[in-house]
C-alpha cells in the first residue's frame, strides 16, 4: 500500500515536468529554498523512479555548500523522495548543515547499508525503515528526530550507537532485533513516548542512561545475555512499574545513587526462570516503591544486599518447592530484607535467625515450613501473630524465641507459640559470643569505649549508624550490630 501511494505521488510530479530542480552541481540536484539566506535543498534528478540518480553508486557525500551562478549556497535539507529508488546507492554521508530530511527520502534504496547523519537532525522525519544489510546504527544517527514515530531495525544490525535515538519524543515503540549485541549510552534517552522495551537475549551490554528519562515507559524486559548495565540505565523512568529480569550472568552493582533503576516507581520485579544468581546490590537504591519480588526455583544464590533499602517490600514469592527455596545461598548479606520480609510464603532452611516485624499479625500456611536450620526467632509484634497450617513444620521447638517482655505471658498461651520450649523476653545483651567484650548496650545506649568500628542496622535492613563513637543512641527497638567481624542483636 505504501509503495502504491509513493508511486502515485511520483506520477503526479512527473506530469509537471521531466525535471524539478533549479540547478545541478556535481552529481546532485538542488532547489533554492531561500534566495536571501542562500539556502538550498537536495532534490531528485528524475521524477520517474527508474531513472532517479541512476548513475549514482557506492558512497555519496552531500556537501555543506554548493556554488551556482557565482553564489554560494548552504545545503540545509533533503527533499521528499530525493534519493528514492537509487538502487545502486550503498552509503550516504550527510553534513552538519542539514537540518531536515523529508519523507521517503531514501525509499527503496535496496542496497543502502549505511547513512551517516550528524547530531540534531531530521526534524521532519516521521518513519525510518532501515534496509537489510545494515550492521550498525551510528552515534546520534537519529537524535532529536522530534517527529519520528516508528523505526524498523533489521536483524542485520548488531550495535546501536550513543544517543542514536535520543530525544525522539514521539517514538512510541521500537523493536530491537535479536542480532543487536550492544546498546550504548543515551541511546533512547528522553524518548518520552516509549511505553515498553524488550531487550533481546543477544544484547550483552546496556550503556549509561540508555533509557533514562523515558517518562512513559511502564514495562522493561532484560534479556538473558545481558552481562552489564550502565549507571542510571533506566533512571527517572517515572512510569516504570514492572521489570522482568532474565539476565543469567550479570555483574554485581555498586551501591550508589547511580543504580540502574534509580528513581523509578517499580512495584513488581520478576526474575526469569533461567536466572541462577541475583546480583549483589541490584535493587539497593531507588527502589523504595518495590512491594513484590518473584524468585524462580532456578535461583541458587542471592548477592550481598541485593534488595537493600527496599523499604516497601512486603511479598517475596518463590515459584519452586520448599526444598529448592531452602537451598538458596545468601552471599554475605547481613541485612537482606528477605530475612525480615512481612510475608515469606515458603521457608528457607539457610535462614538461621528470623526476625518477624512488629506489624505482622498473621504468619501464613507453610510460611517457614522445612526451615530445619532455623536456630533463633525474634518476634517484634506485641500481639502474638496467628500461625497458619504447618507454618513452622520442620522447625525445632527447642530453639530460643525472643518476644517483647510485656507480651511473654501472651505468647506462652498462644496457639503454636506455646509449643516452643524456650520462649523468653528479648534481652539487651548481645547474643554473639565473639563480639568484643567492651561492646555493651545499657541505659538505652550502645557503649563502645575502645571506639571500634561499629555498624548498626534496623530490622528492615537499613544501616542507621556506622562509625567509631564511644556512645551511640537510637530510638527504642531491636537492631543488628556488626563489629570486628561478629554480629548480634541488641535492644535499645
Amino acid at each position: 500500500m505504501k509503495k502504491s501511494v509513493f508511486t502515485f505521488a511520483l506520477a503526479l510530479l512527473t506530469a509537471a515536468s521531466a525535471w524539478a530542480y533549479d540547478f545541478k552541481a556535481g552529481d546532485l540536484c538542488y532547489n533554492i529554498t531561500d534566495e536571501t539566506a542562500k539556502t538550498v535543498e537536495v532534490t531528485y534528478e528524475y521524477e520517474k523512479s527508474s531513472k532517479n540518480y541512476s548513475a549514482l553508486s557506492g558512497a555519496v557525500n552531500i556537501p555543506e555548500t554548493v556554488s551556482y551562478n557565482s553564489m554560494t549556497y548552504s545545503v540545509t535539507s533533503i527533499e521528499d523522495y530525493a534519493f528514492a529508488y537509487c538502487s545502486k546507492l550503498r552509503q550516504v554521508n550527510i553534513p552538519g548543515s542539514v537540518t531536515s530530511i523529508g519523507e521517503w527520502a531514501f525509499a527503496d534504496c535496496s542496497k543502502l547499508t549505511q547513512v551517516n547523519i550528524p547530531f540534531a537532525l531530521c526534524s521532519a522525519l516521521k518513519q525510518v525503515n532501515i534496509g537489510d544489510g545494515v550492521t550498525s546504527i551510528g552515534d546520534y544517527a537519529f537524535a532529536y528526530c522530534s517527529a519520528l514515530t516508528q523505526v524498523t531495525i533489521p536483524n542485520s544490525v548488531t550495535s546501536i550507537g550513543e544517543a542514536a535515538f535520543a530525544n525522539c519524543s514521539k517514538l512510541t515503540q521500537v523493536a530491537i532485533p535479536d542480532g543487536v549485541t550492544s546498546i550504548e549510552g543515551w541511546t533512547f534517552q528522553s524518548c518520552t513516548a516509549l511505553t515498553e522495551v524488550n531487550i533481546p537475549n543477544s544484547v550483552t551490554s546496556i550503556g549509561y542512561l540508555a533509557f533514562g528519562y523515558c517518562s512513559a515507559l511502564t514495562q522493561v524486559t532484560i534479556g538473558s545475555g545481558v552481562t552489564s548495565i550502565g549507571e542510571s540505565a533506566f533512571s527517572s523512568c517515572s512510569a516504570l512499574t514492572q521489570v522482568t529480569w532474565n539476565a543469567i550472568n550479570c555483574a554485581n552493582f555498586i551501591y550508589s545513587t547511580d543504580a540502574p533503576f534509580d528513581d523509578c516507581p517499580v512495584t513488581t520485579f520478576i526474575f526469569g526462570d533461567q536466572v541462577e544468581h541475583i546480583p549483589a546490590y541490584l535493587l539497593c537504591y531507588g527502589m523504595d516503591k518495590l512491594t513484590q519480588v518473584t524468585i524462580p526455583e532456578s535461583v541458587e544464590s542471592i548477592g550481598n544486599d541485593a534488595f537493600y533499602n527496599c523499604d516497601a517490600l512486603t511479598a517475596v514469592y518463590y515459584t519452586g518447592d520448599v526444598a529448592g527455596w531452602c537451598g538458596i545461598t545468601f552471599t554475605g548479606s547481613t541485612s537482606n530484607p528477605l530475612l525480615y520480609a512481612h510475608n515469606l510464603y515458603i521457608g528457607n532452611t539457610l535462614v538461621t535467625e528470623l526476625v518477624i516485624p512488629d506489624n505482622v499479625t498473621e504468619i501464613k500456611d507453610y510460611a517457614f515450613s522445612g526451615c530445619s536450620t532455623l536456630a533463633e526467632i525474634t518476634v517484634l509484634a506485641t500481639v502474638p501473630p496467628t500461625v497458619g497450617v504447618d507454618a513452622f513444620d520442620g522447625v525445632s521447638r527447642e530453639i530460643p524465641v525472643y518476644v517483647p517482655a510485656e507480651s511473654l505471658e501472651d505468647y506462652w498461651v498462644a496457639a503454636v507459640w506455646e509449643e516452643f520450649y524456650y520462649l523468653q523476653a528479648m534481652q539487651t545483651a548481645l547474643h554473639t559470643p565473639s563480639m568484643p567484650e567492651s561492646i555493651r548496650v545499657h541505659g538505652g545506649m550502645l557503649h563502645n569505649p575502645q571506639q571500634l568500628p561499629v555498624s548498626l542496622y534496623d530490622m528492615q535492613g537499613r544501616m542507621v549508624y556506622s562509625g567509631t563513637a564511644a556512645t551511640v543512641s537510637q530510638p527504642a527497638g531491636v537492631y543488628v550490630v556488626l563489629c570486628a567481624g561478629a554480629s548480634g542483636k541488641v535492644l535499645f
